[in-house]
C-alpha cells in the first residue's frame, strides 16, 4: 500500500503507473476482459489507447501519478466486475 511519501514520490509514481500500464496490457489478453460486457471493454480499450498515446508521445514523469489516479477510477471498477484486481508494486 501507498504511503502518504510515496504519493508525492515522483519515481515511485512512474513506477507505480508503468506497473498498472502494463498489466493492464496483460488483462486485454485475458479471458477476464472477455467476460466484460462489450461497453466495459469499449471503455477499456478506449482508456488503454489514450493511455498509449500519452506514453508513447507525450509522457511526463510528473504526470503518470494523475494519470495513474485517473485510469484507476475508471478501470478498477470494470476489473473488479470480472475478479481482476492489480495489486499496486511492492
Amino acid at each position: 500500500m501507498a504511503t502518504e511519501d510515496q504519493d508525492h514520490d515522483p519515481h515511485h509514481d512512474v513506477g507505480a503507473y508503468v506497473h498498472y500500464y502494463d498489466s493492464m496490457v496483460v488483462f486485454l489478453k485475458t479471458a477476464h476482459f472477455r467476460e466484460l460486457e462489450e461497453a466495459d471493454r469499449r471503455t477499456v480499450e478506449e482508456k488503454m489507447n489514450a493511455e498509449d498515446t500519452w506514453y508513447q508521445s507525450r509522457y511526463r514523469e510528473d504526470e503518470c501519478g494523475a494519470r495513474l489516479r485517473a485510469l484507476r477510477t475508471v478501470i478498477d471498477p470494470l476489473l473488479k466486475k470480472v475478479g481482476f484486481e492489480i495489486h499496486d508494486p511492492e
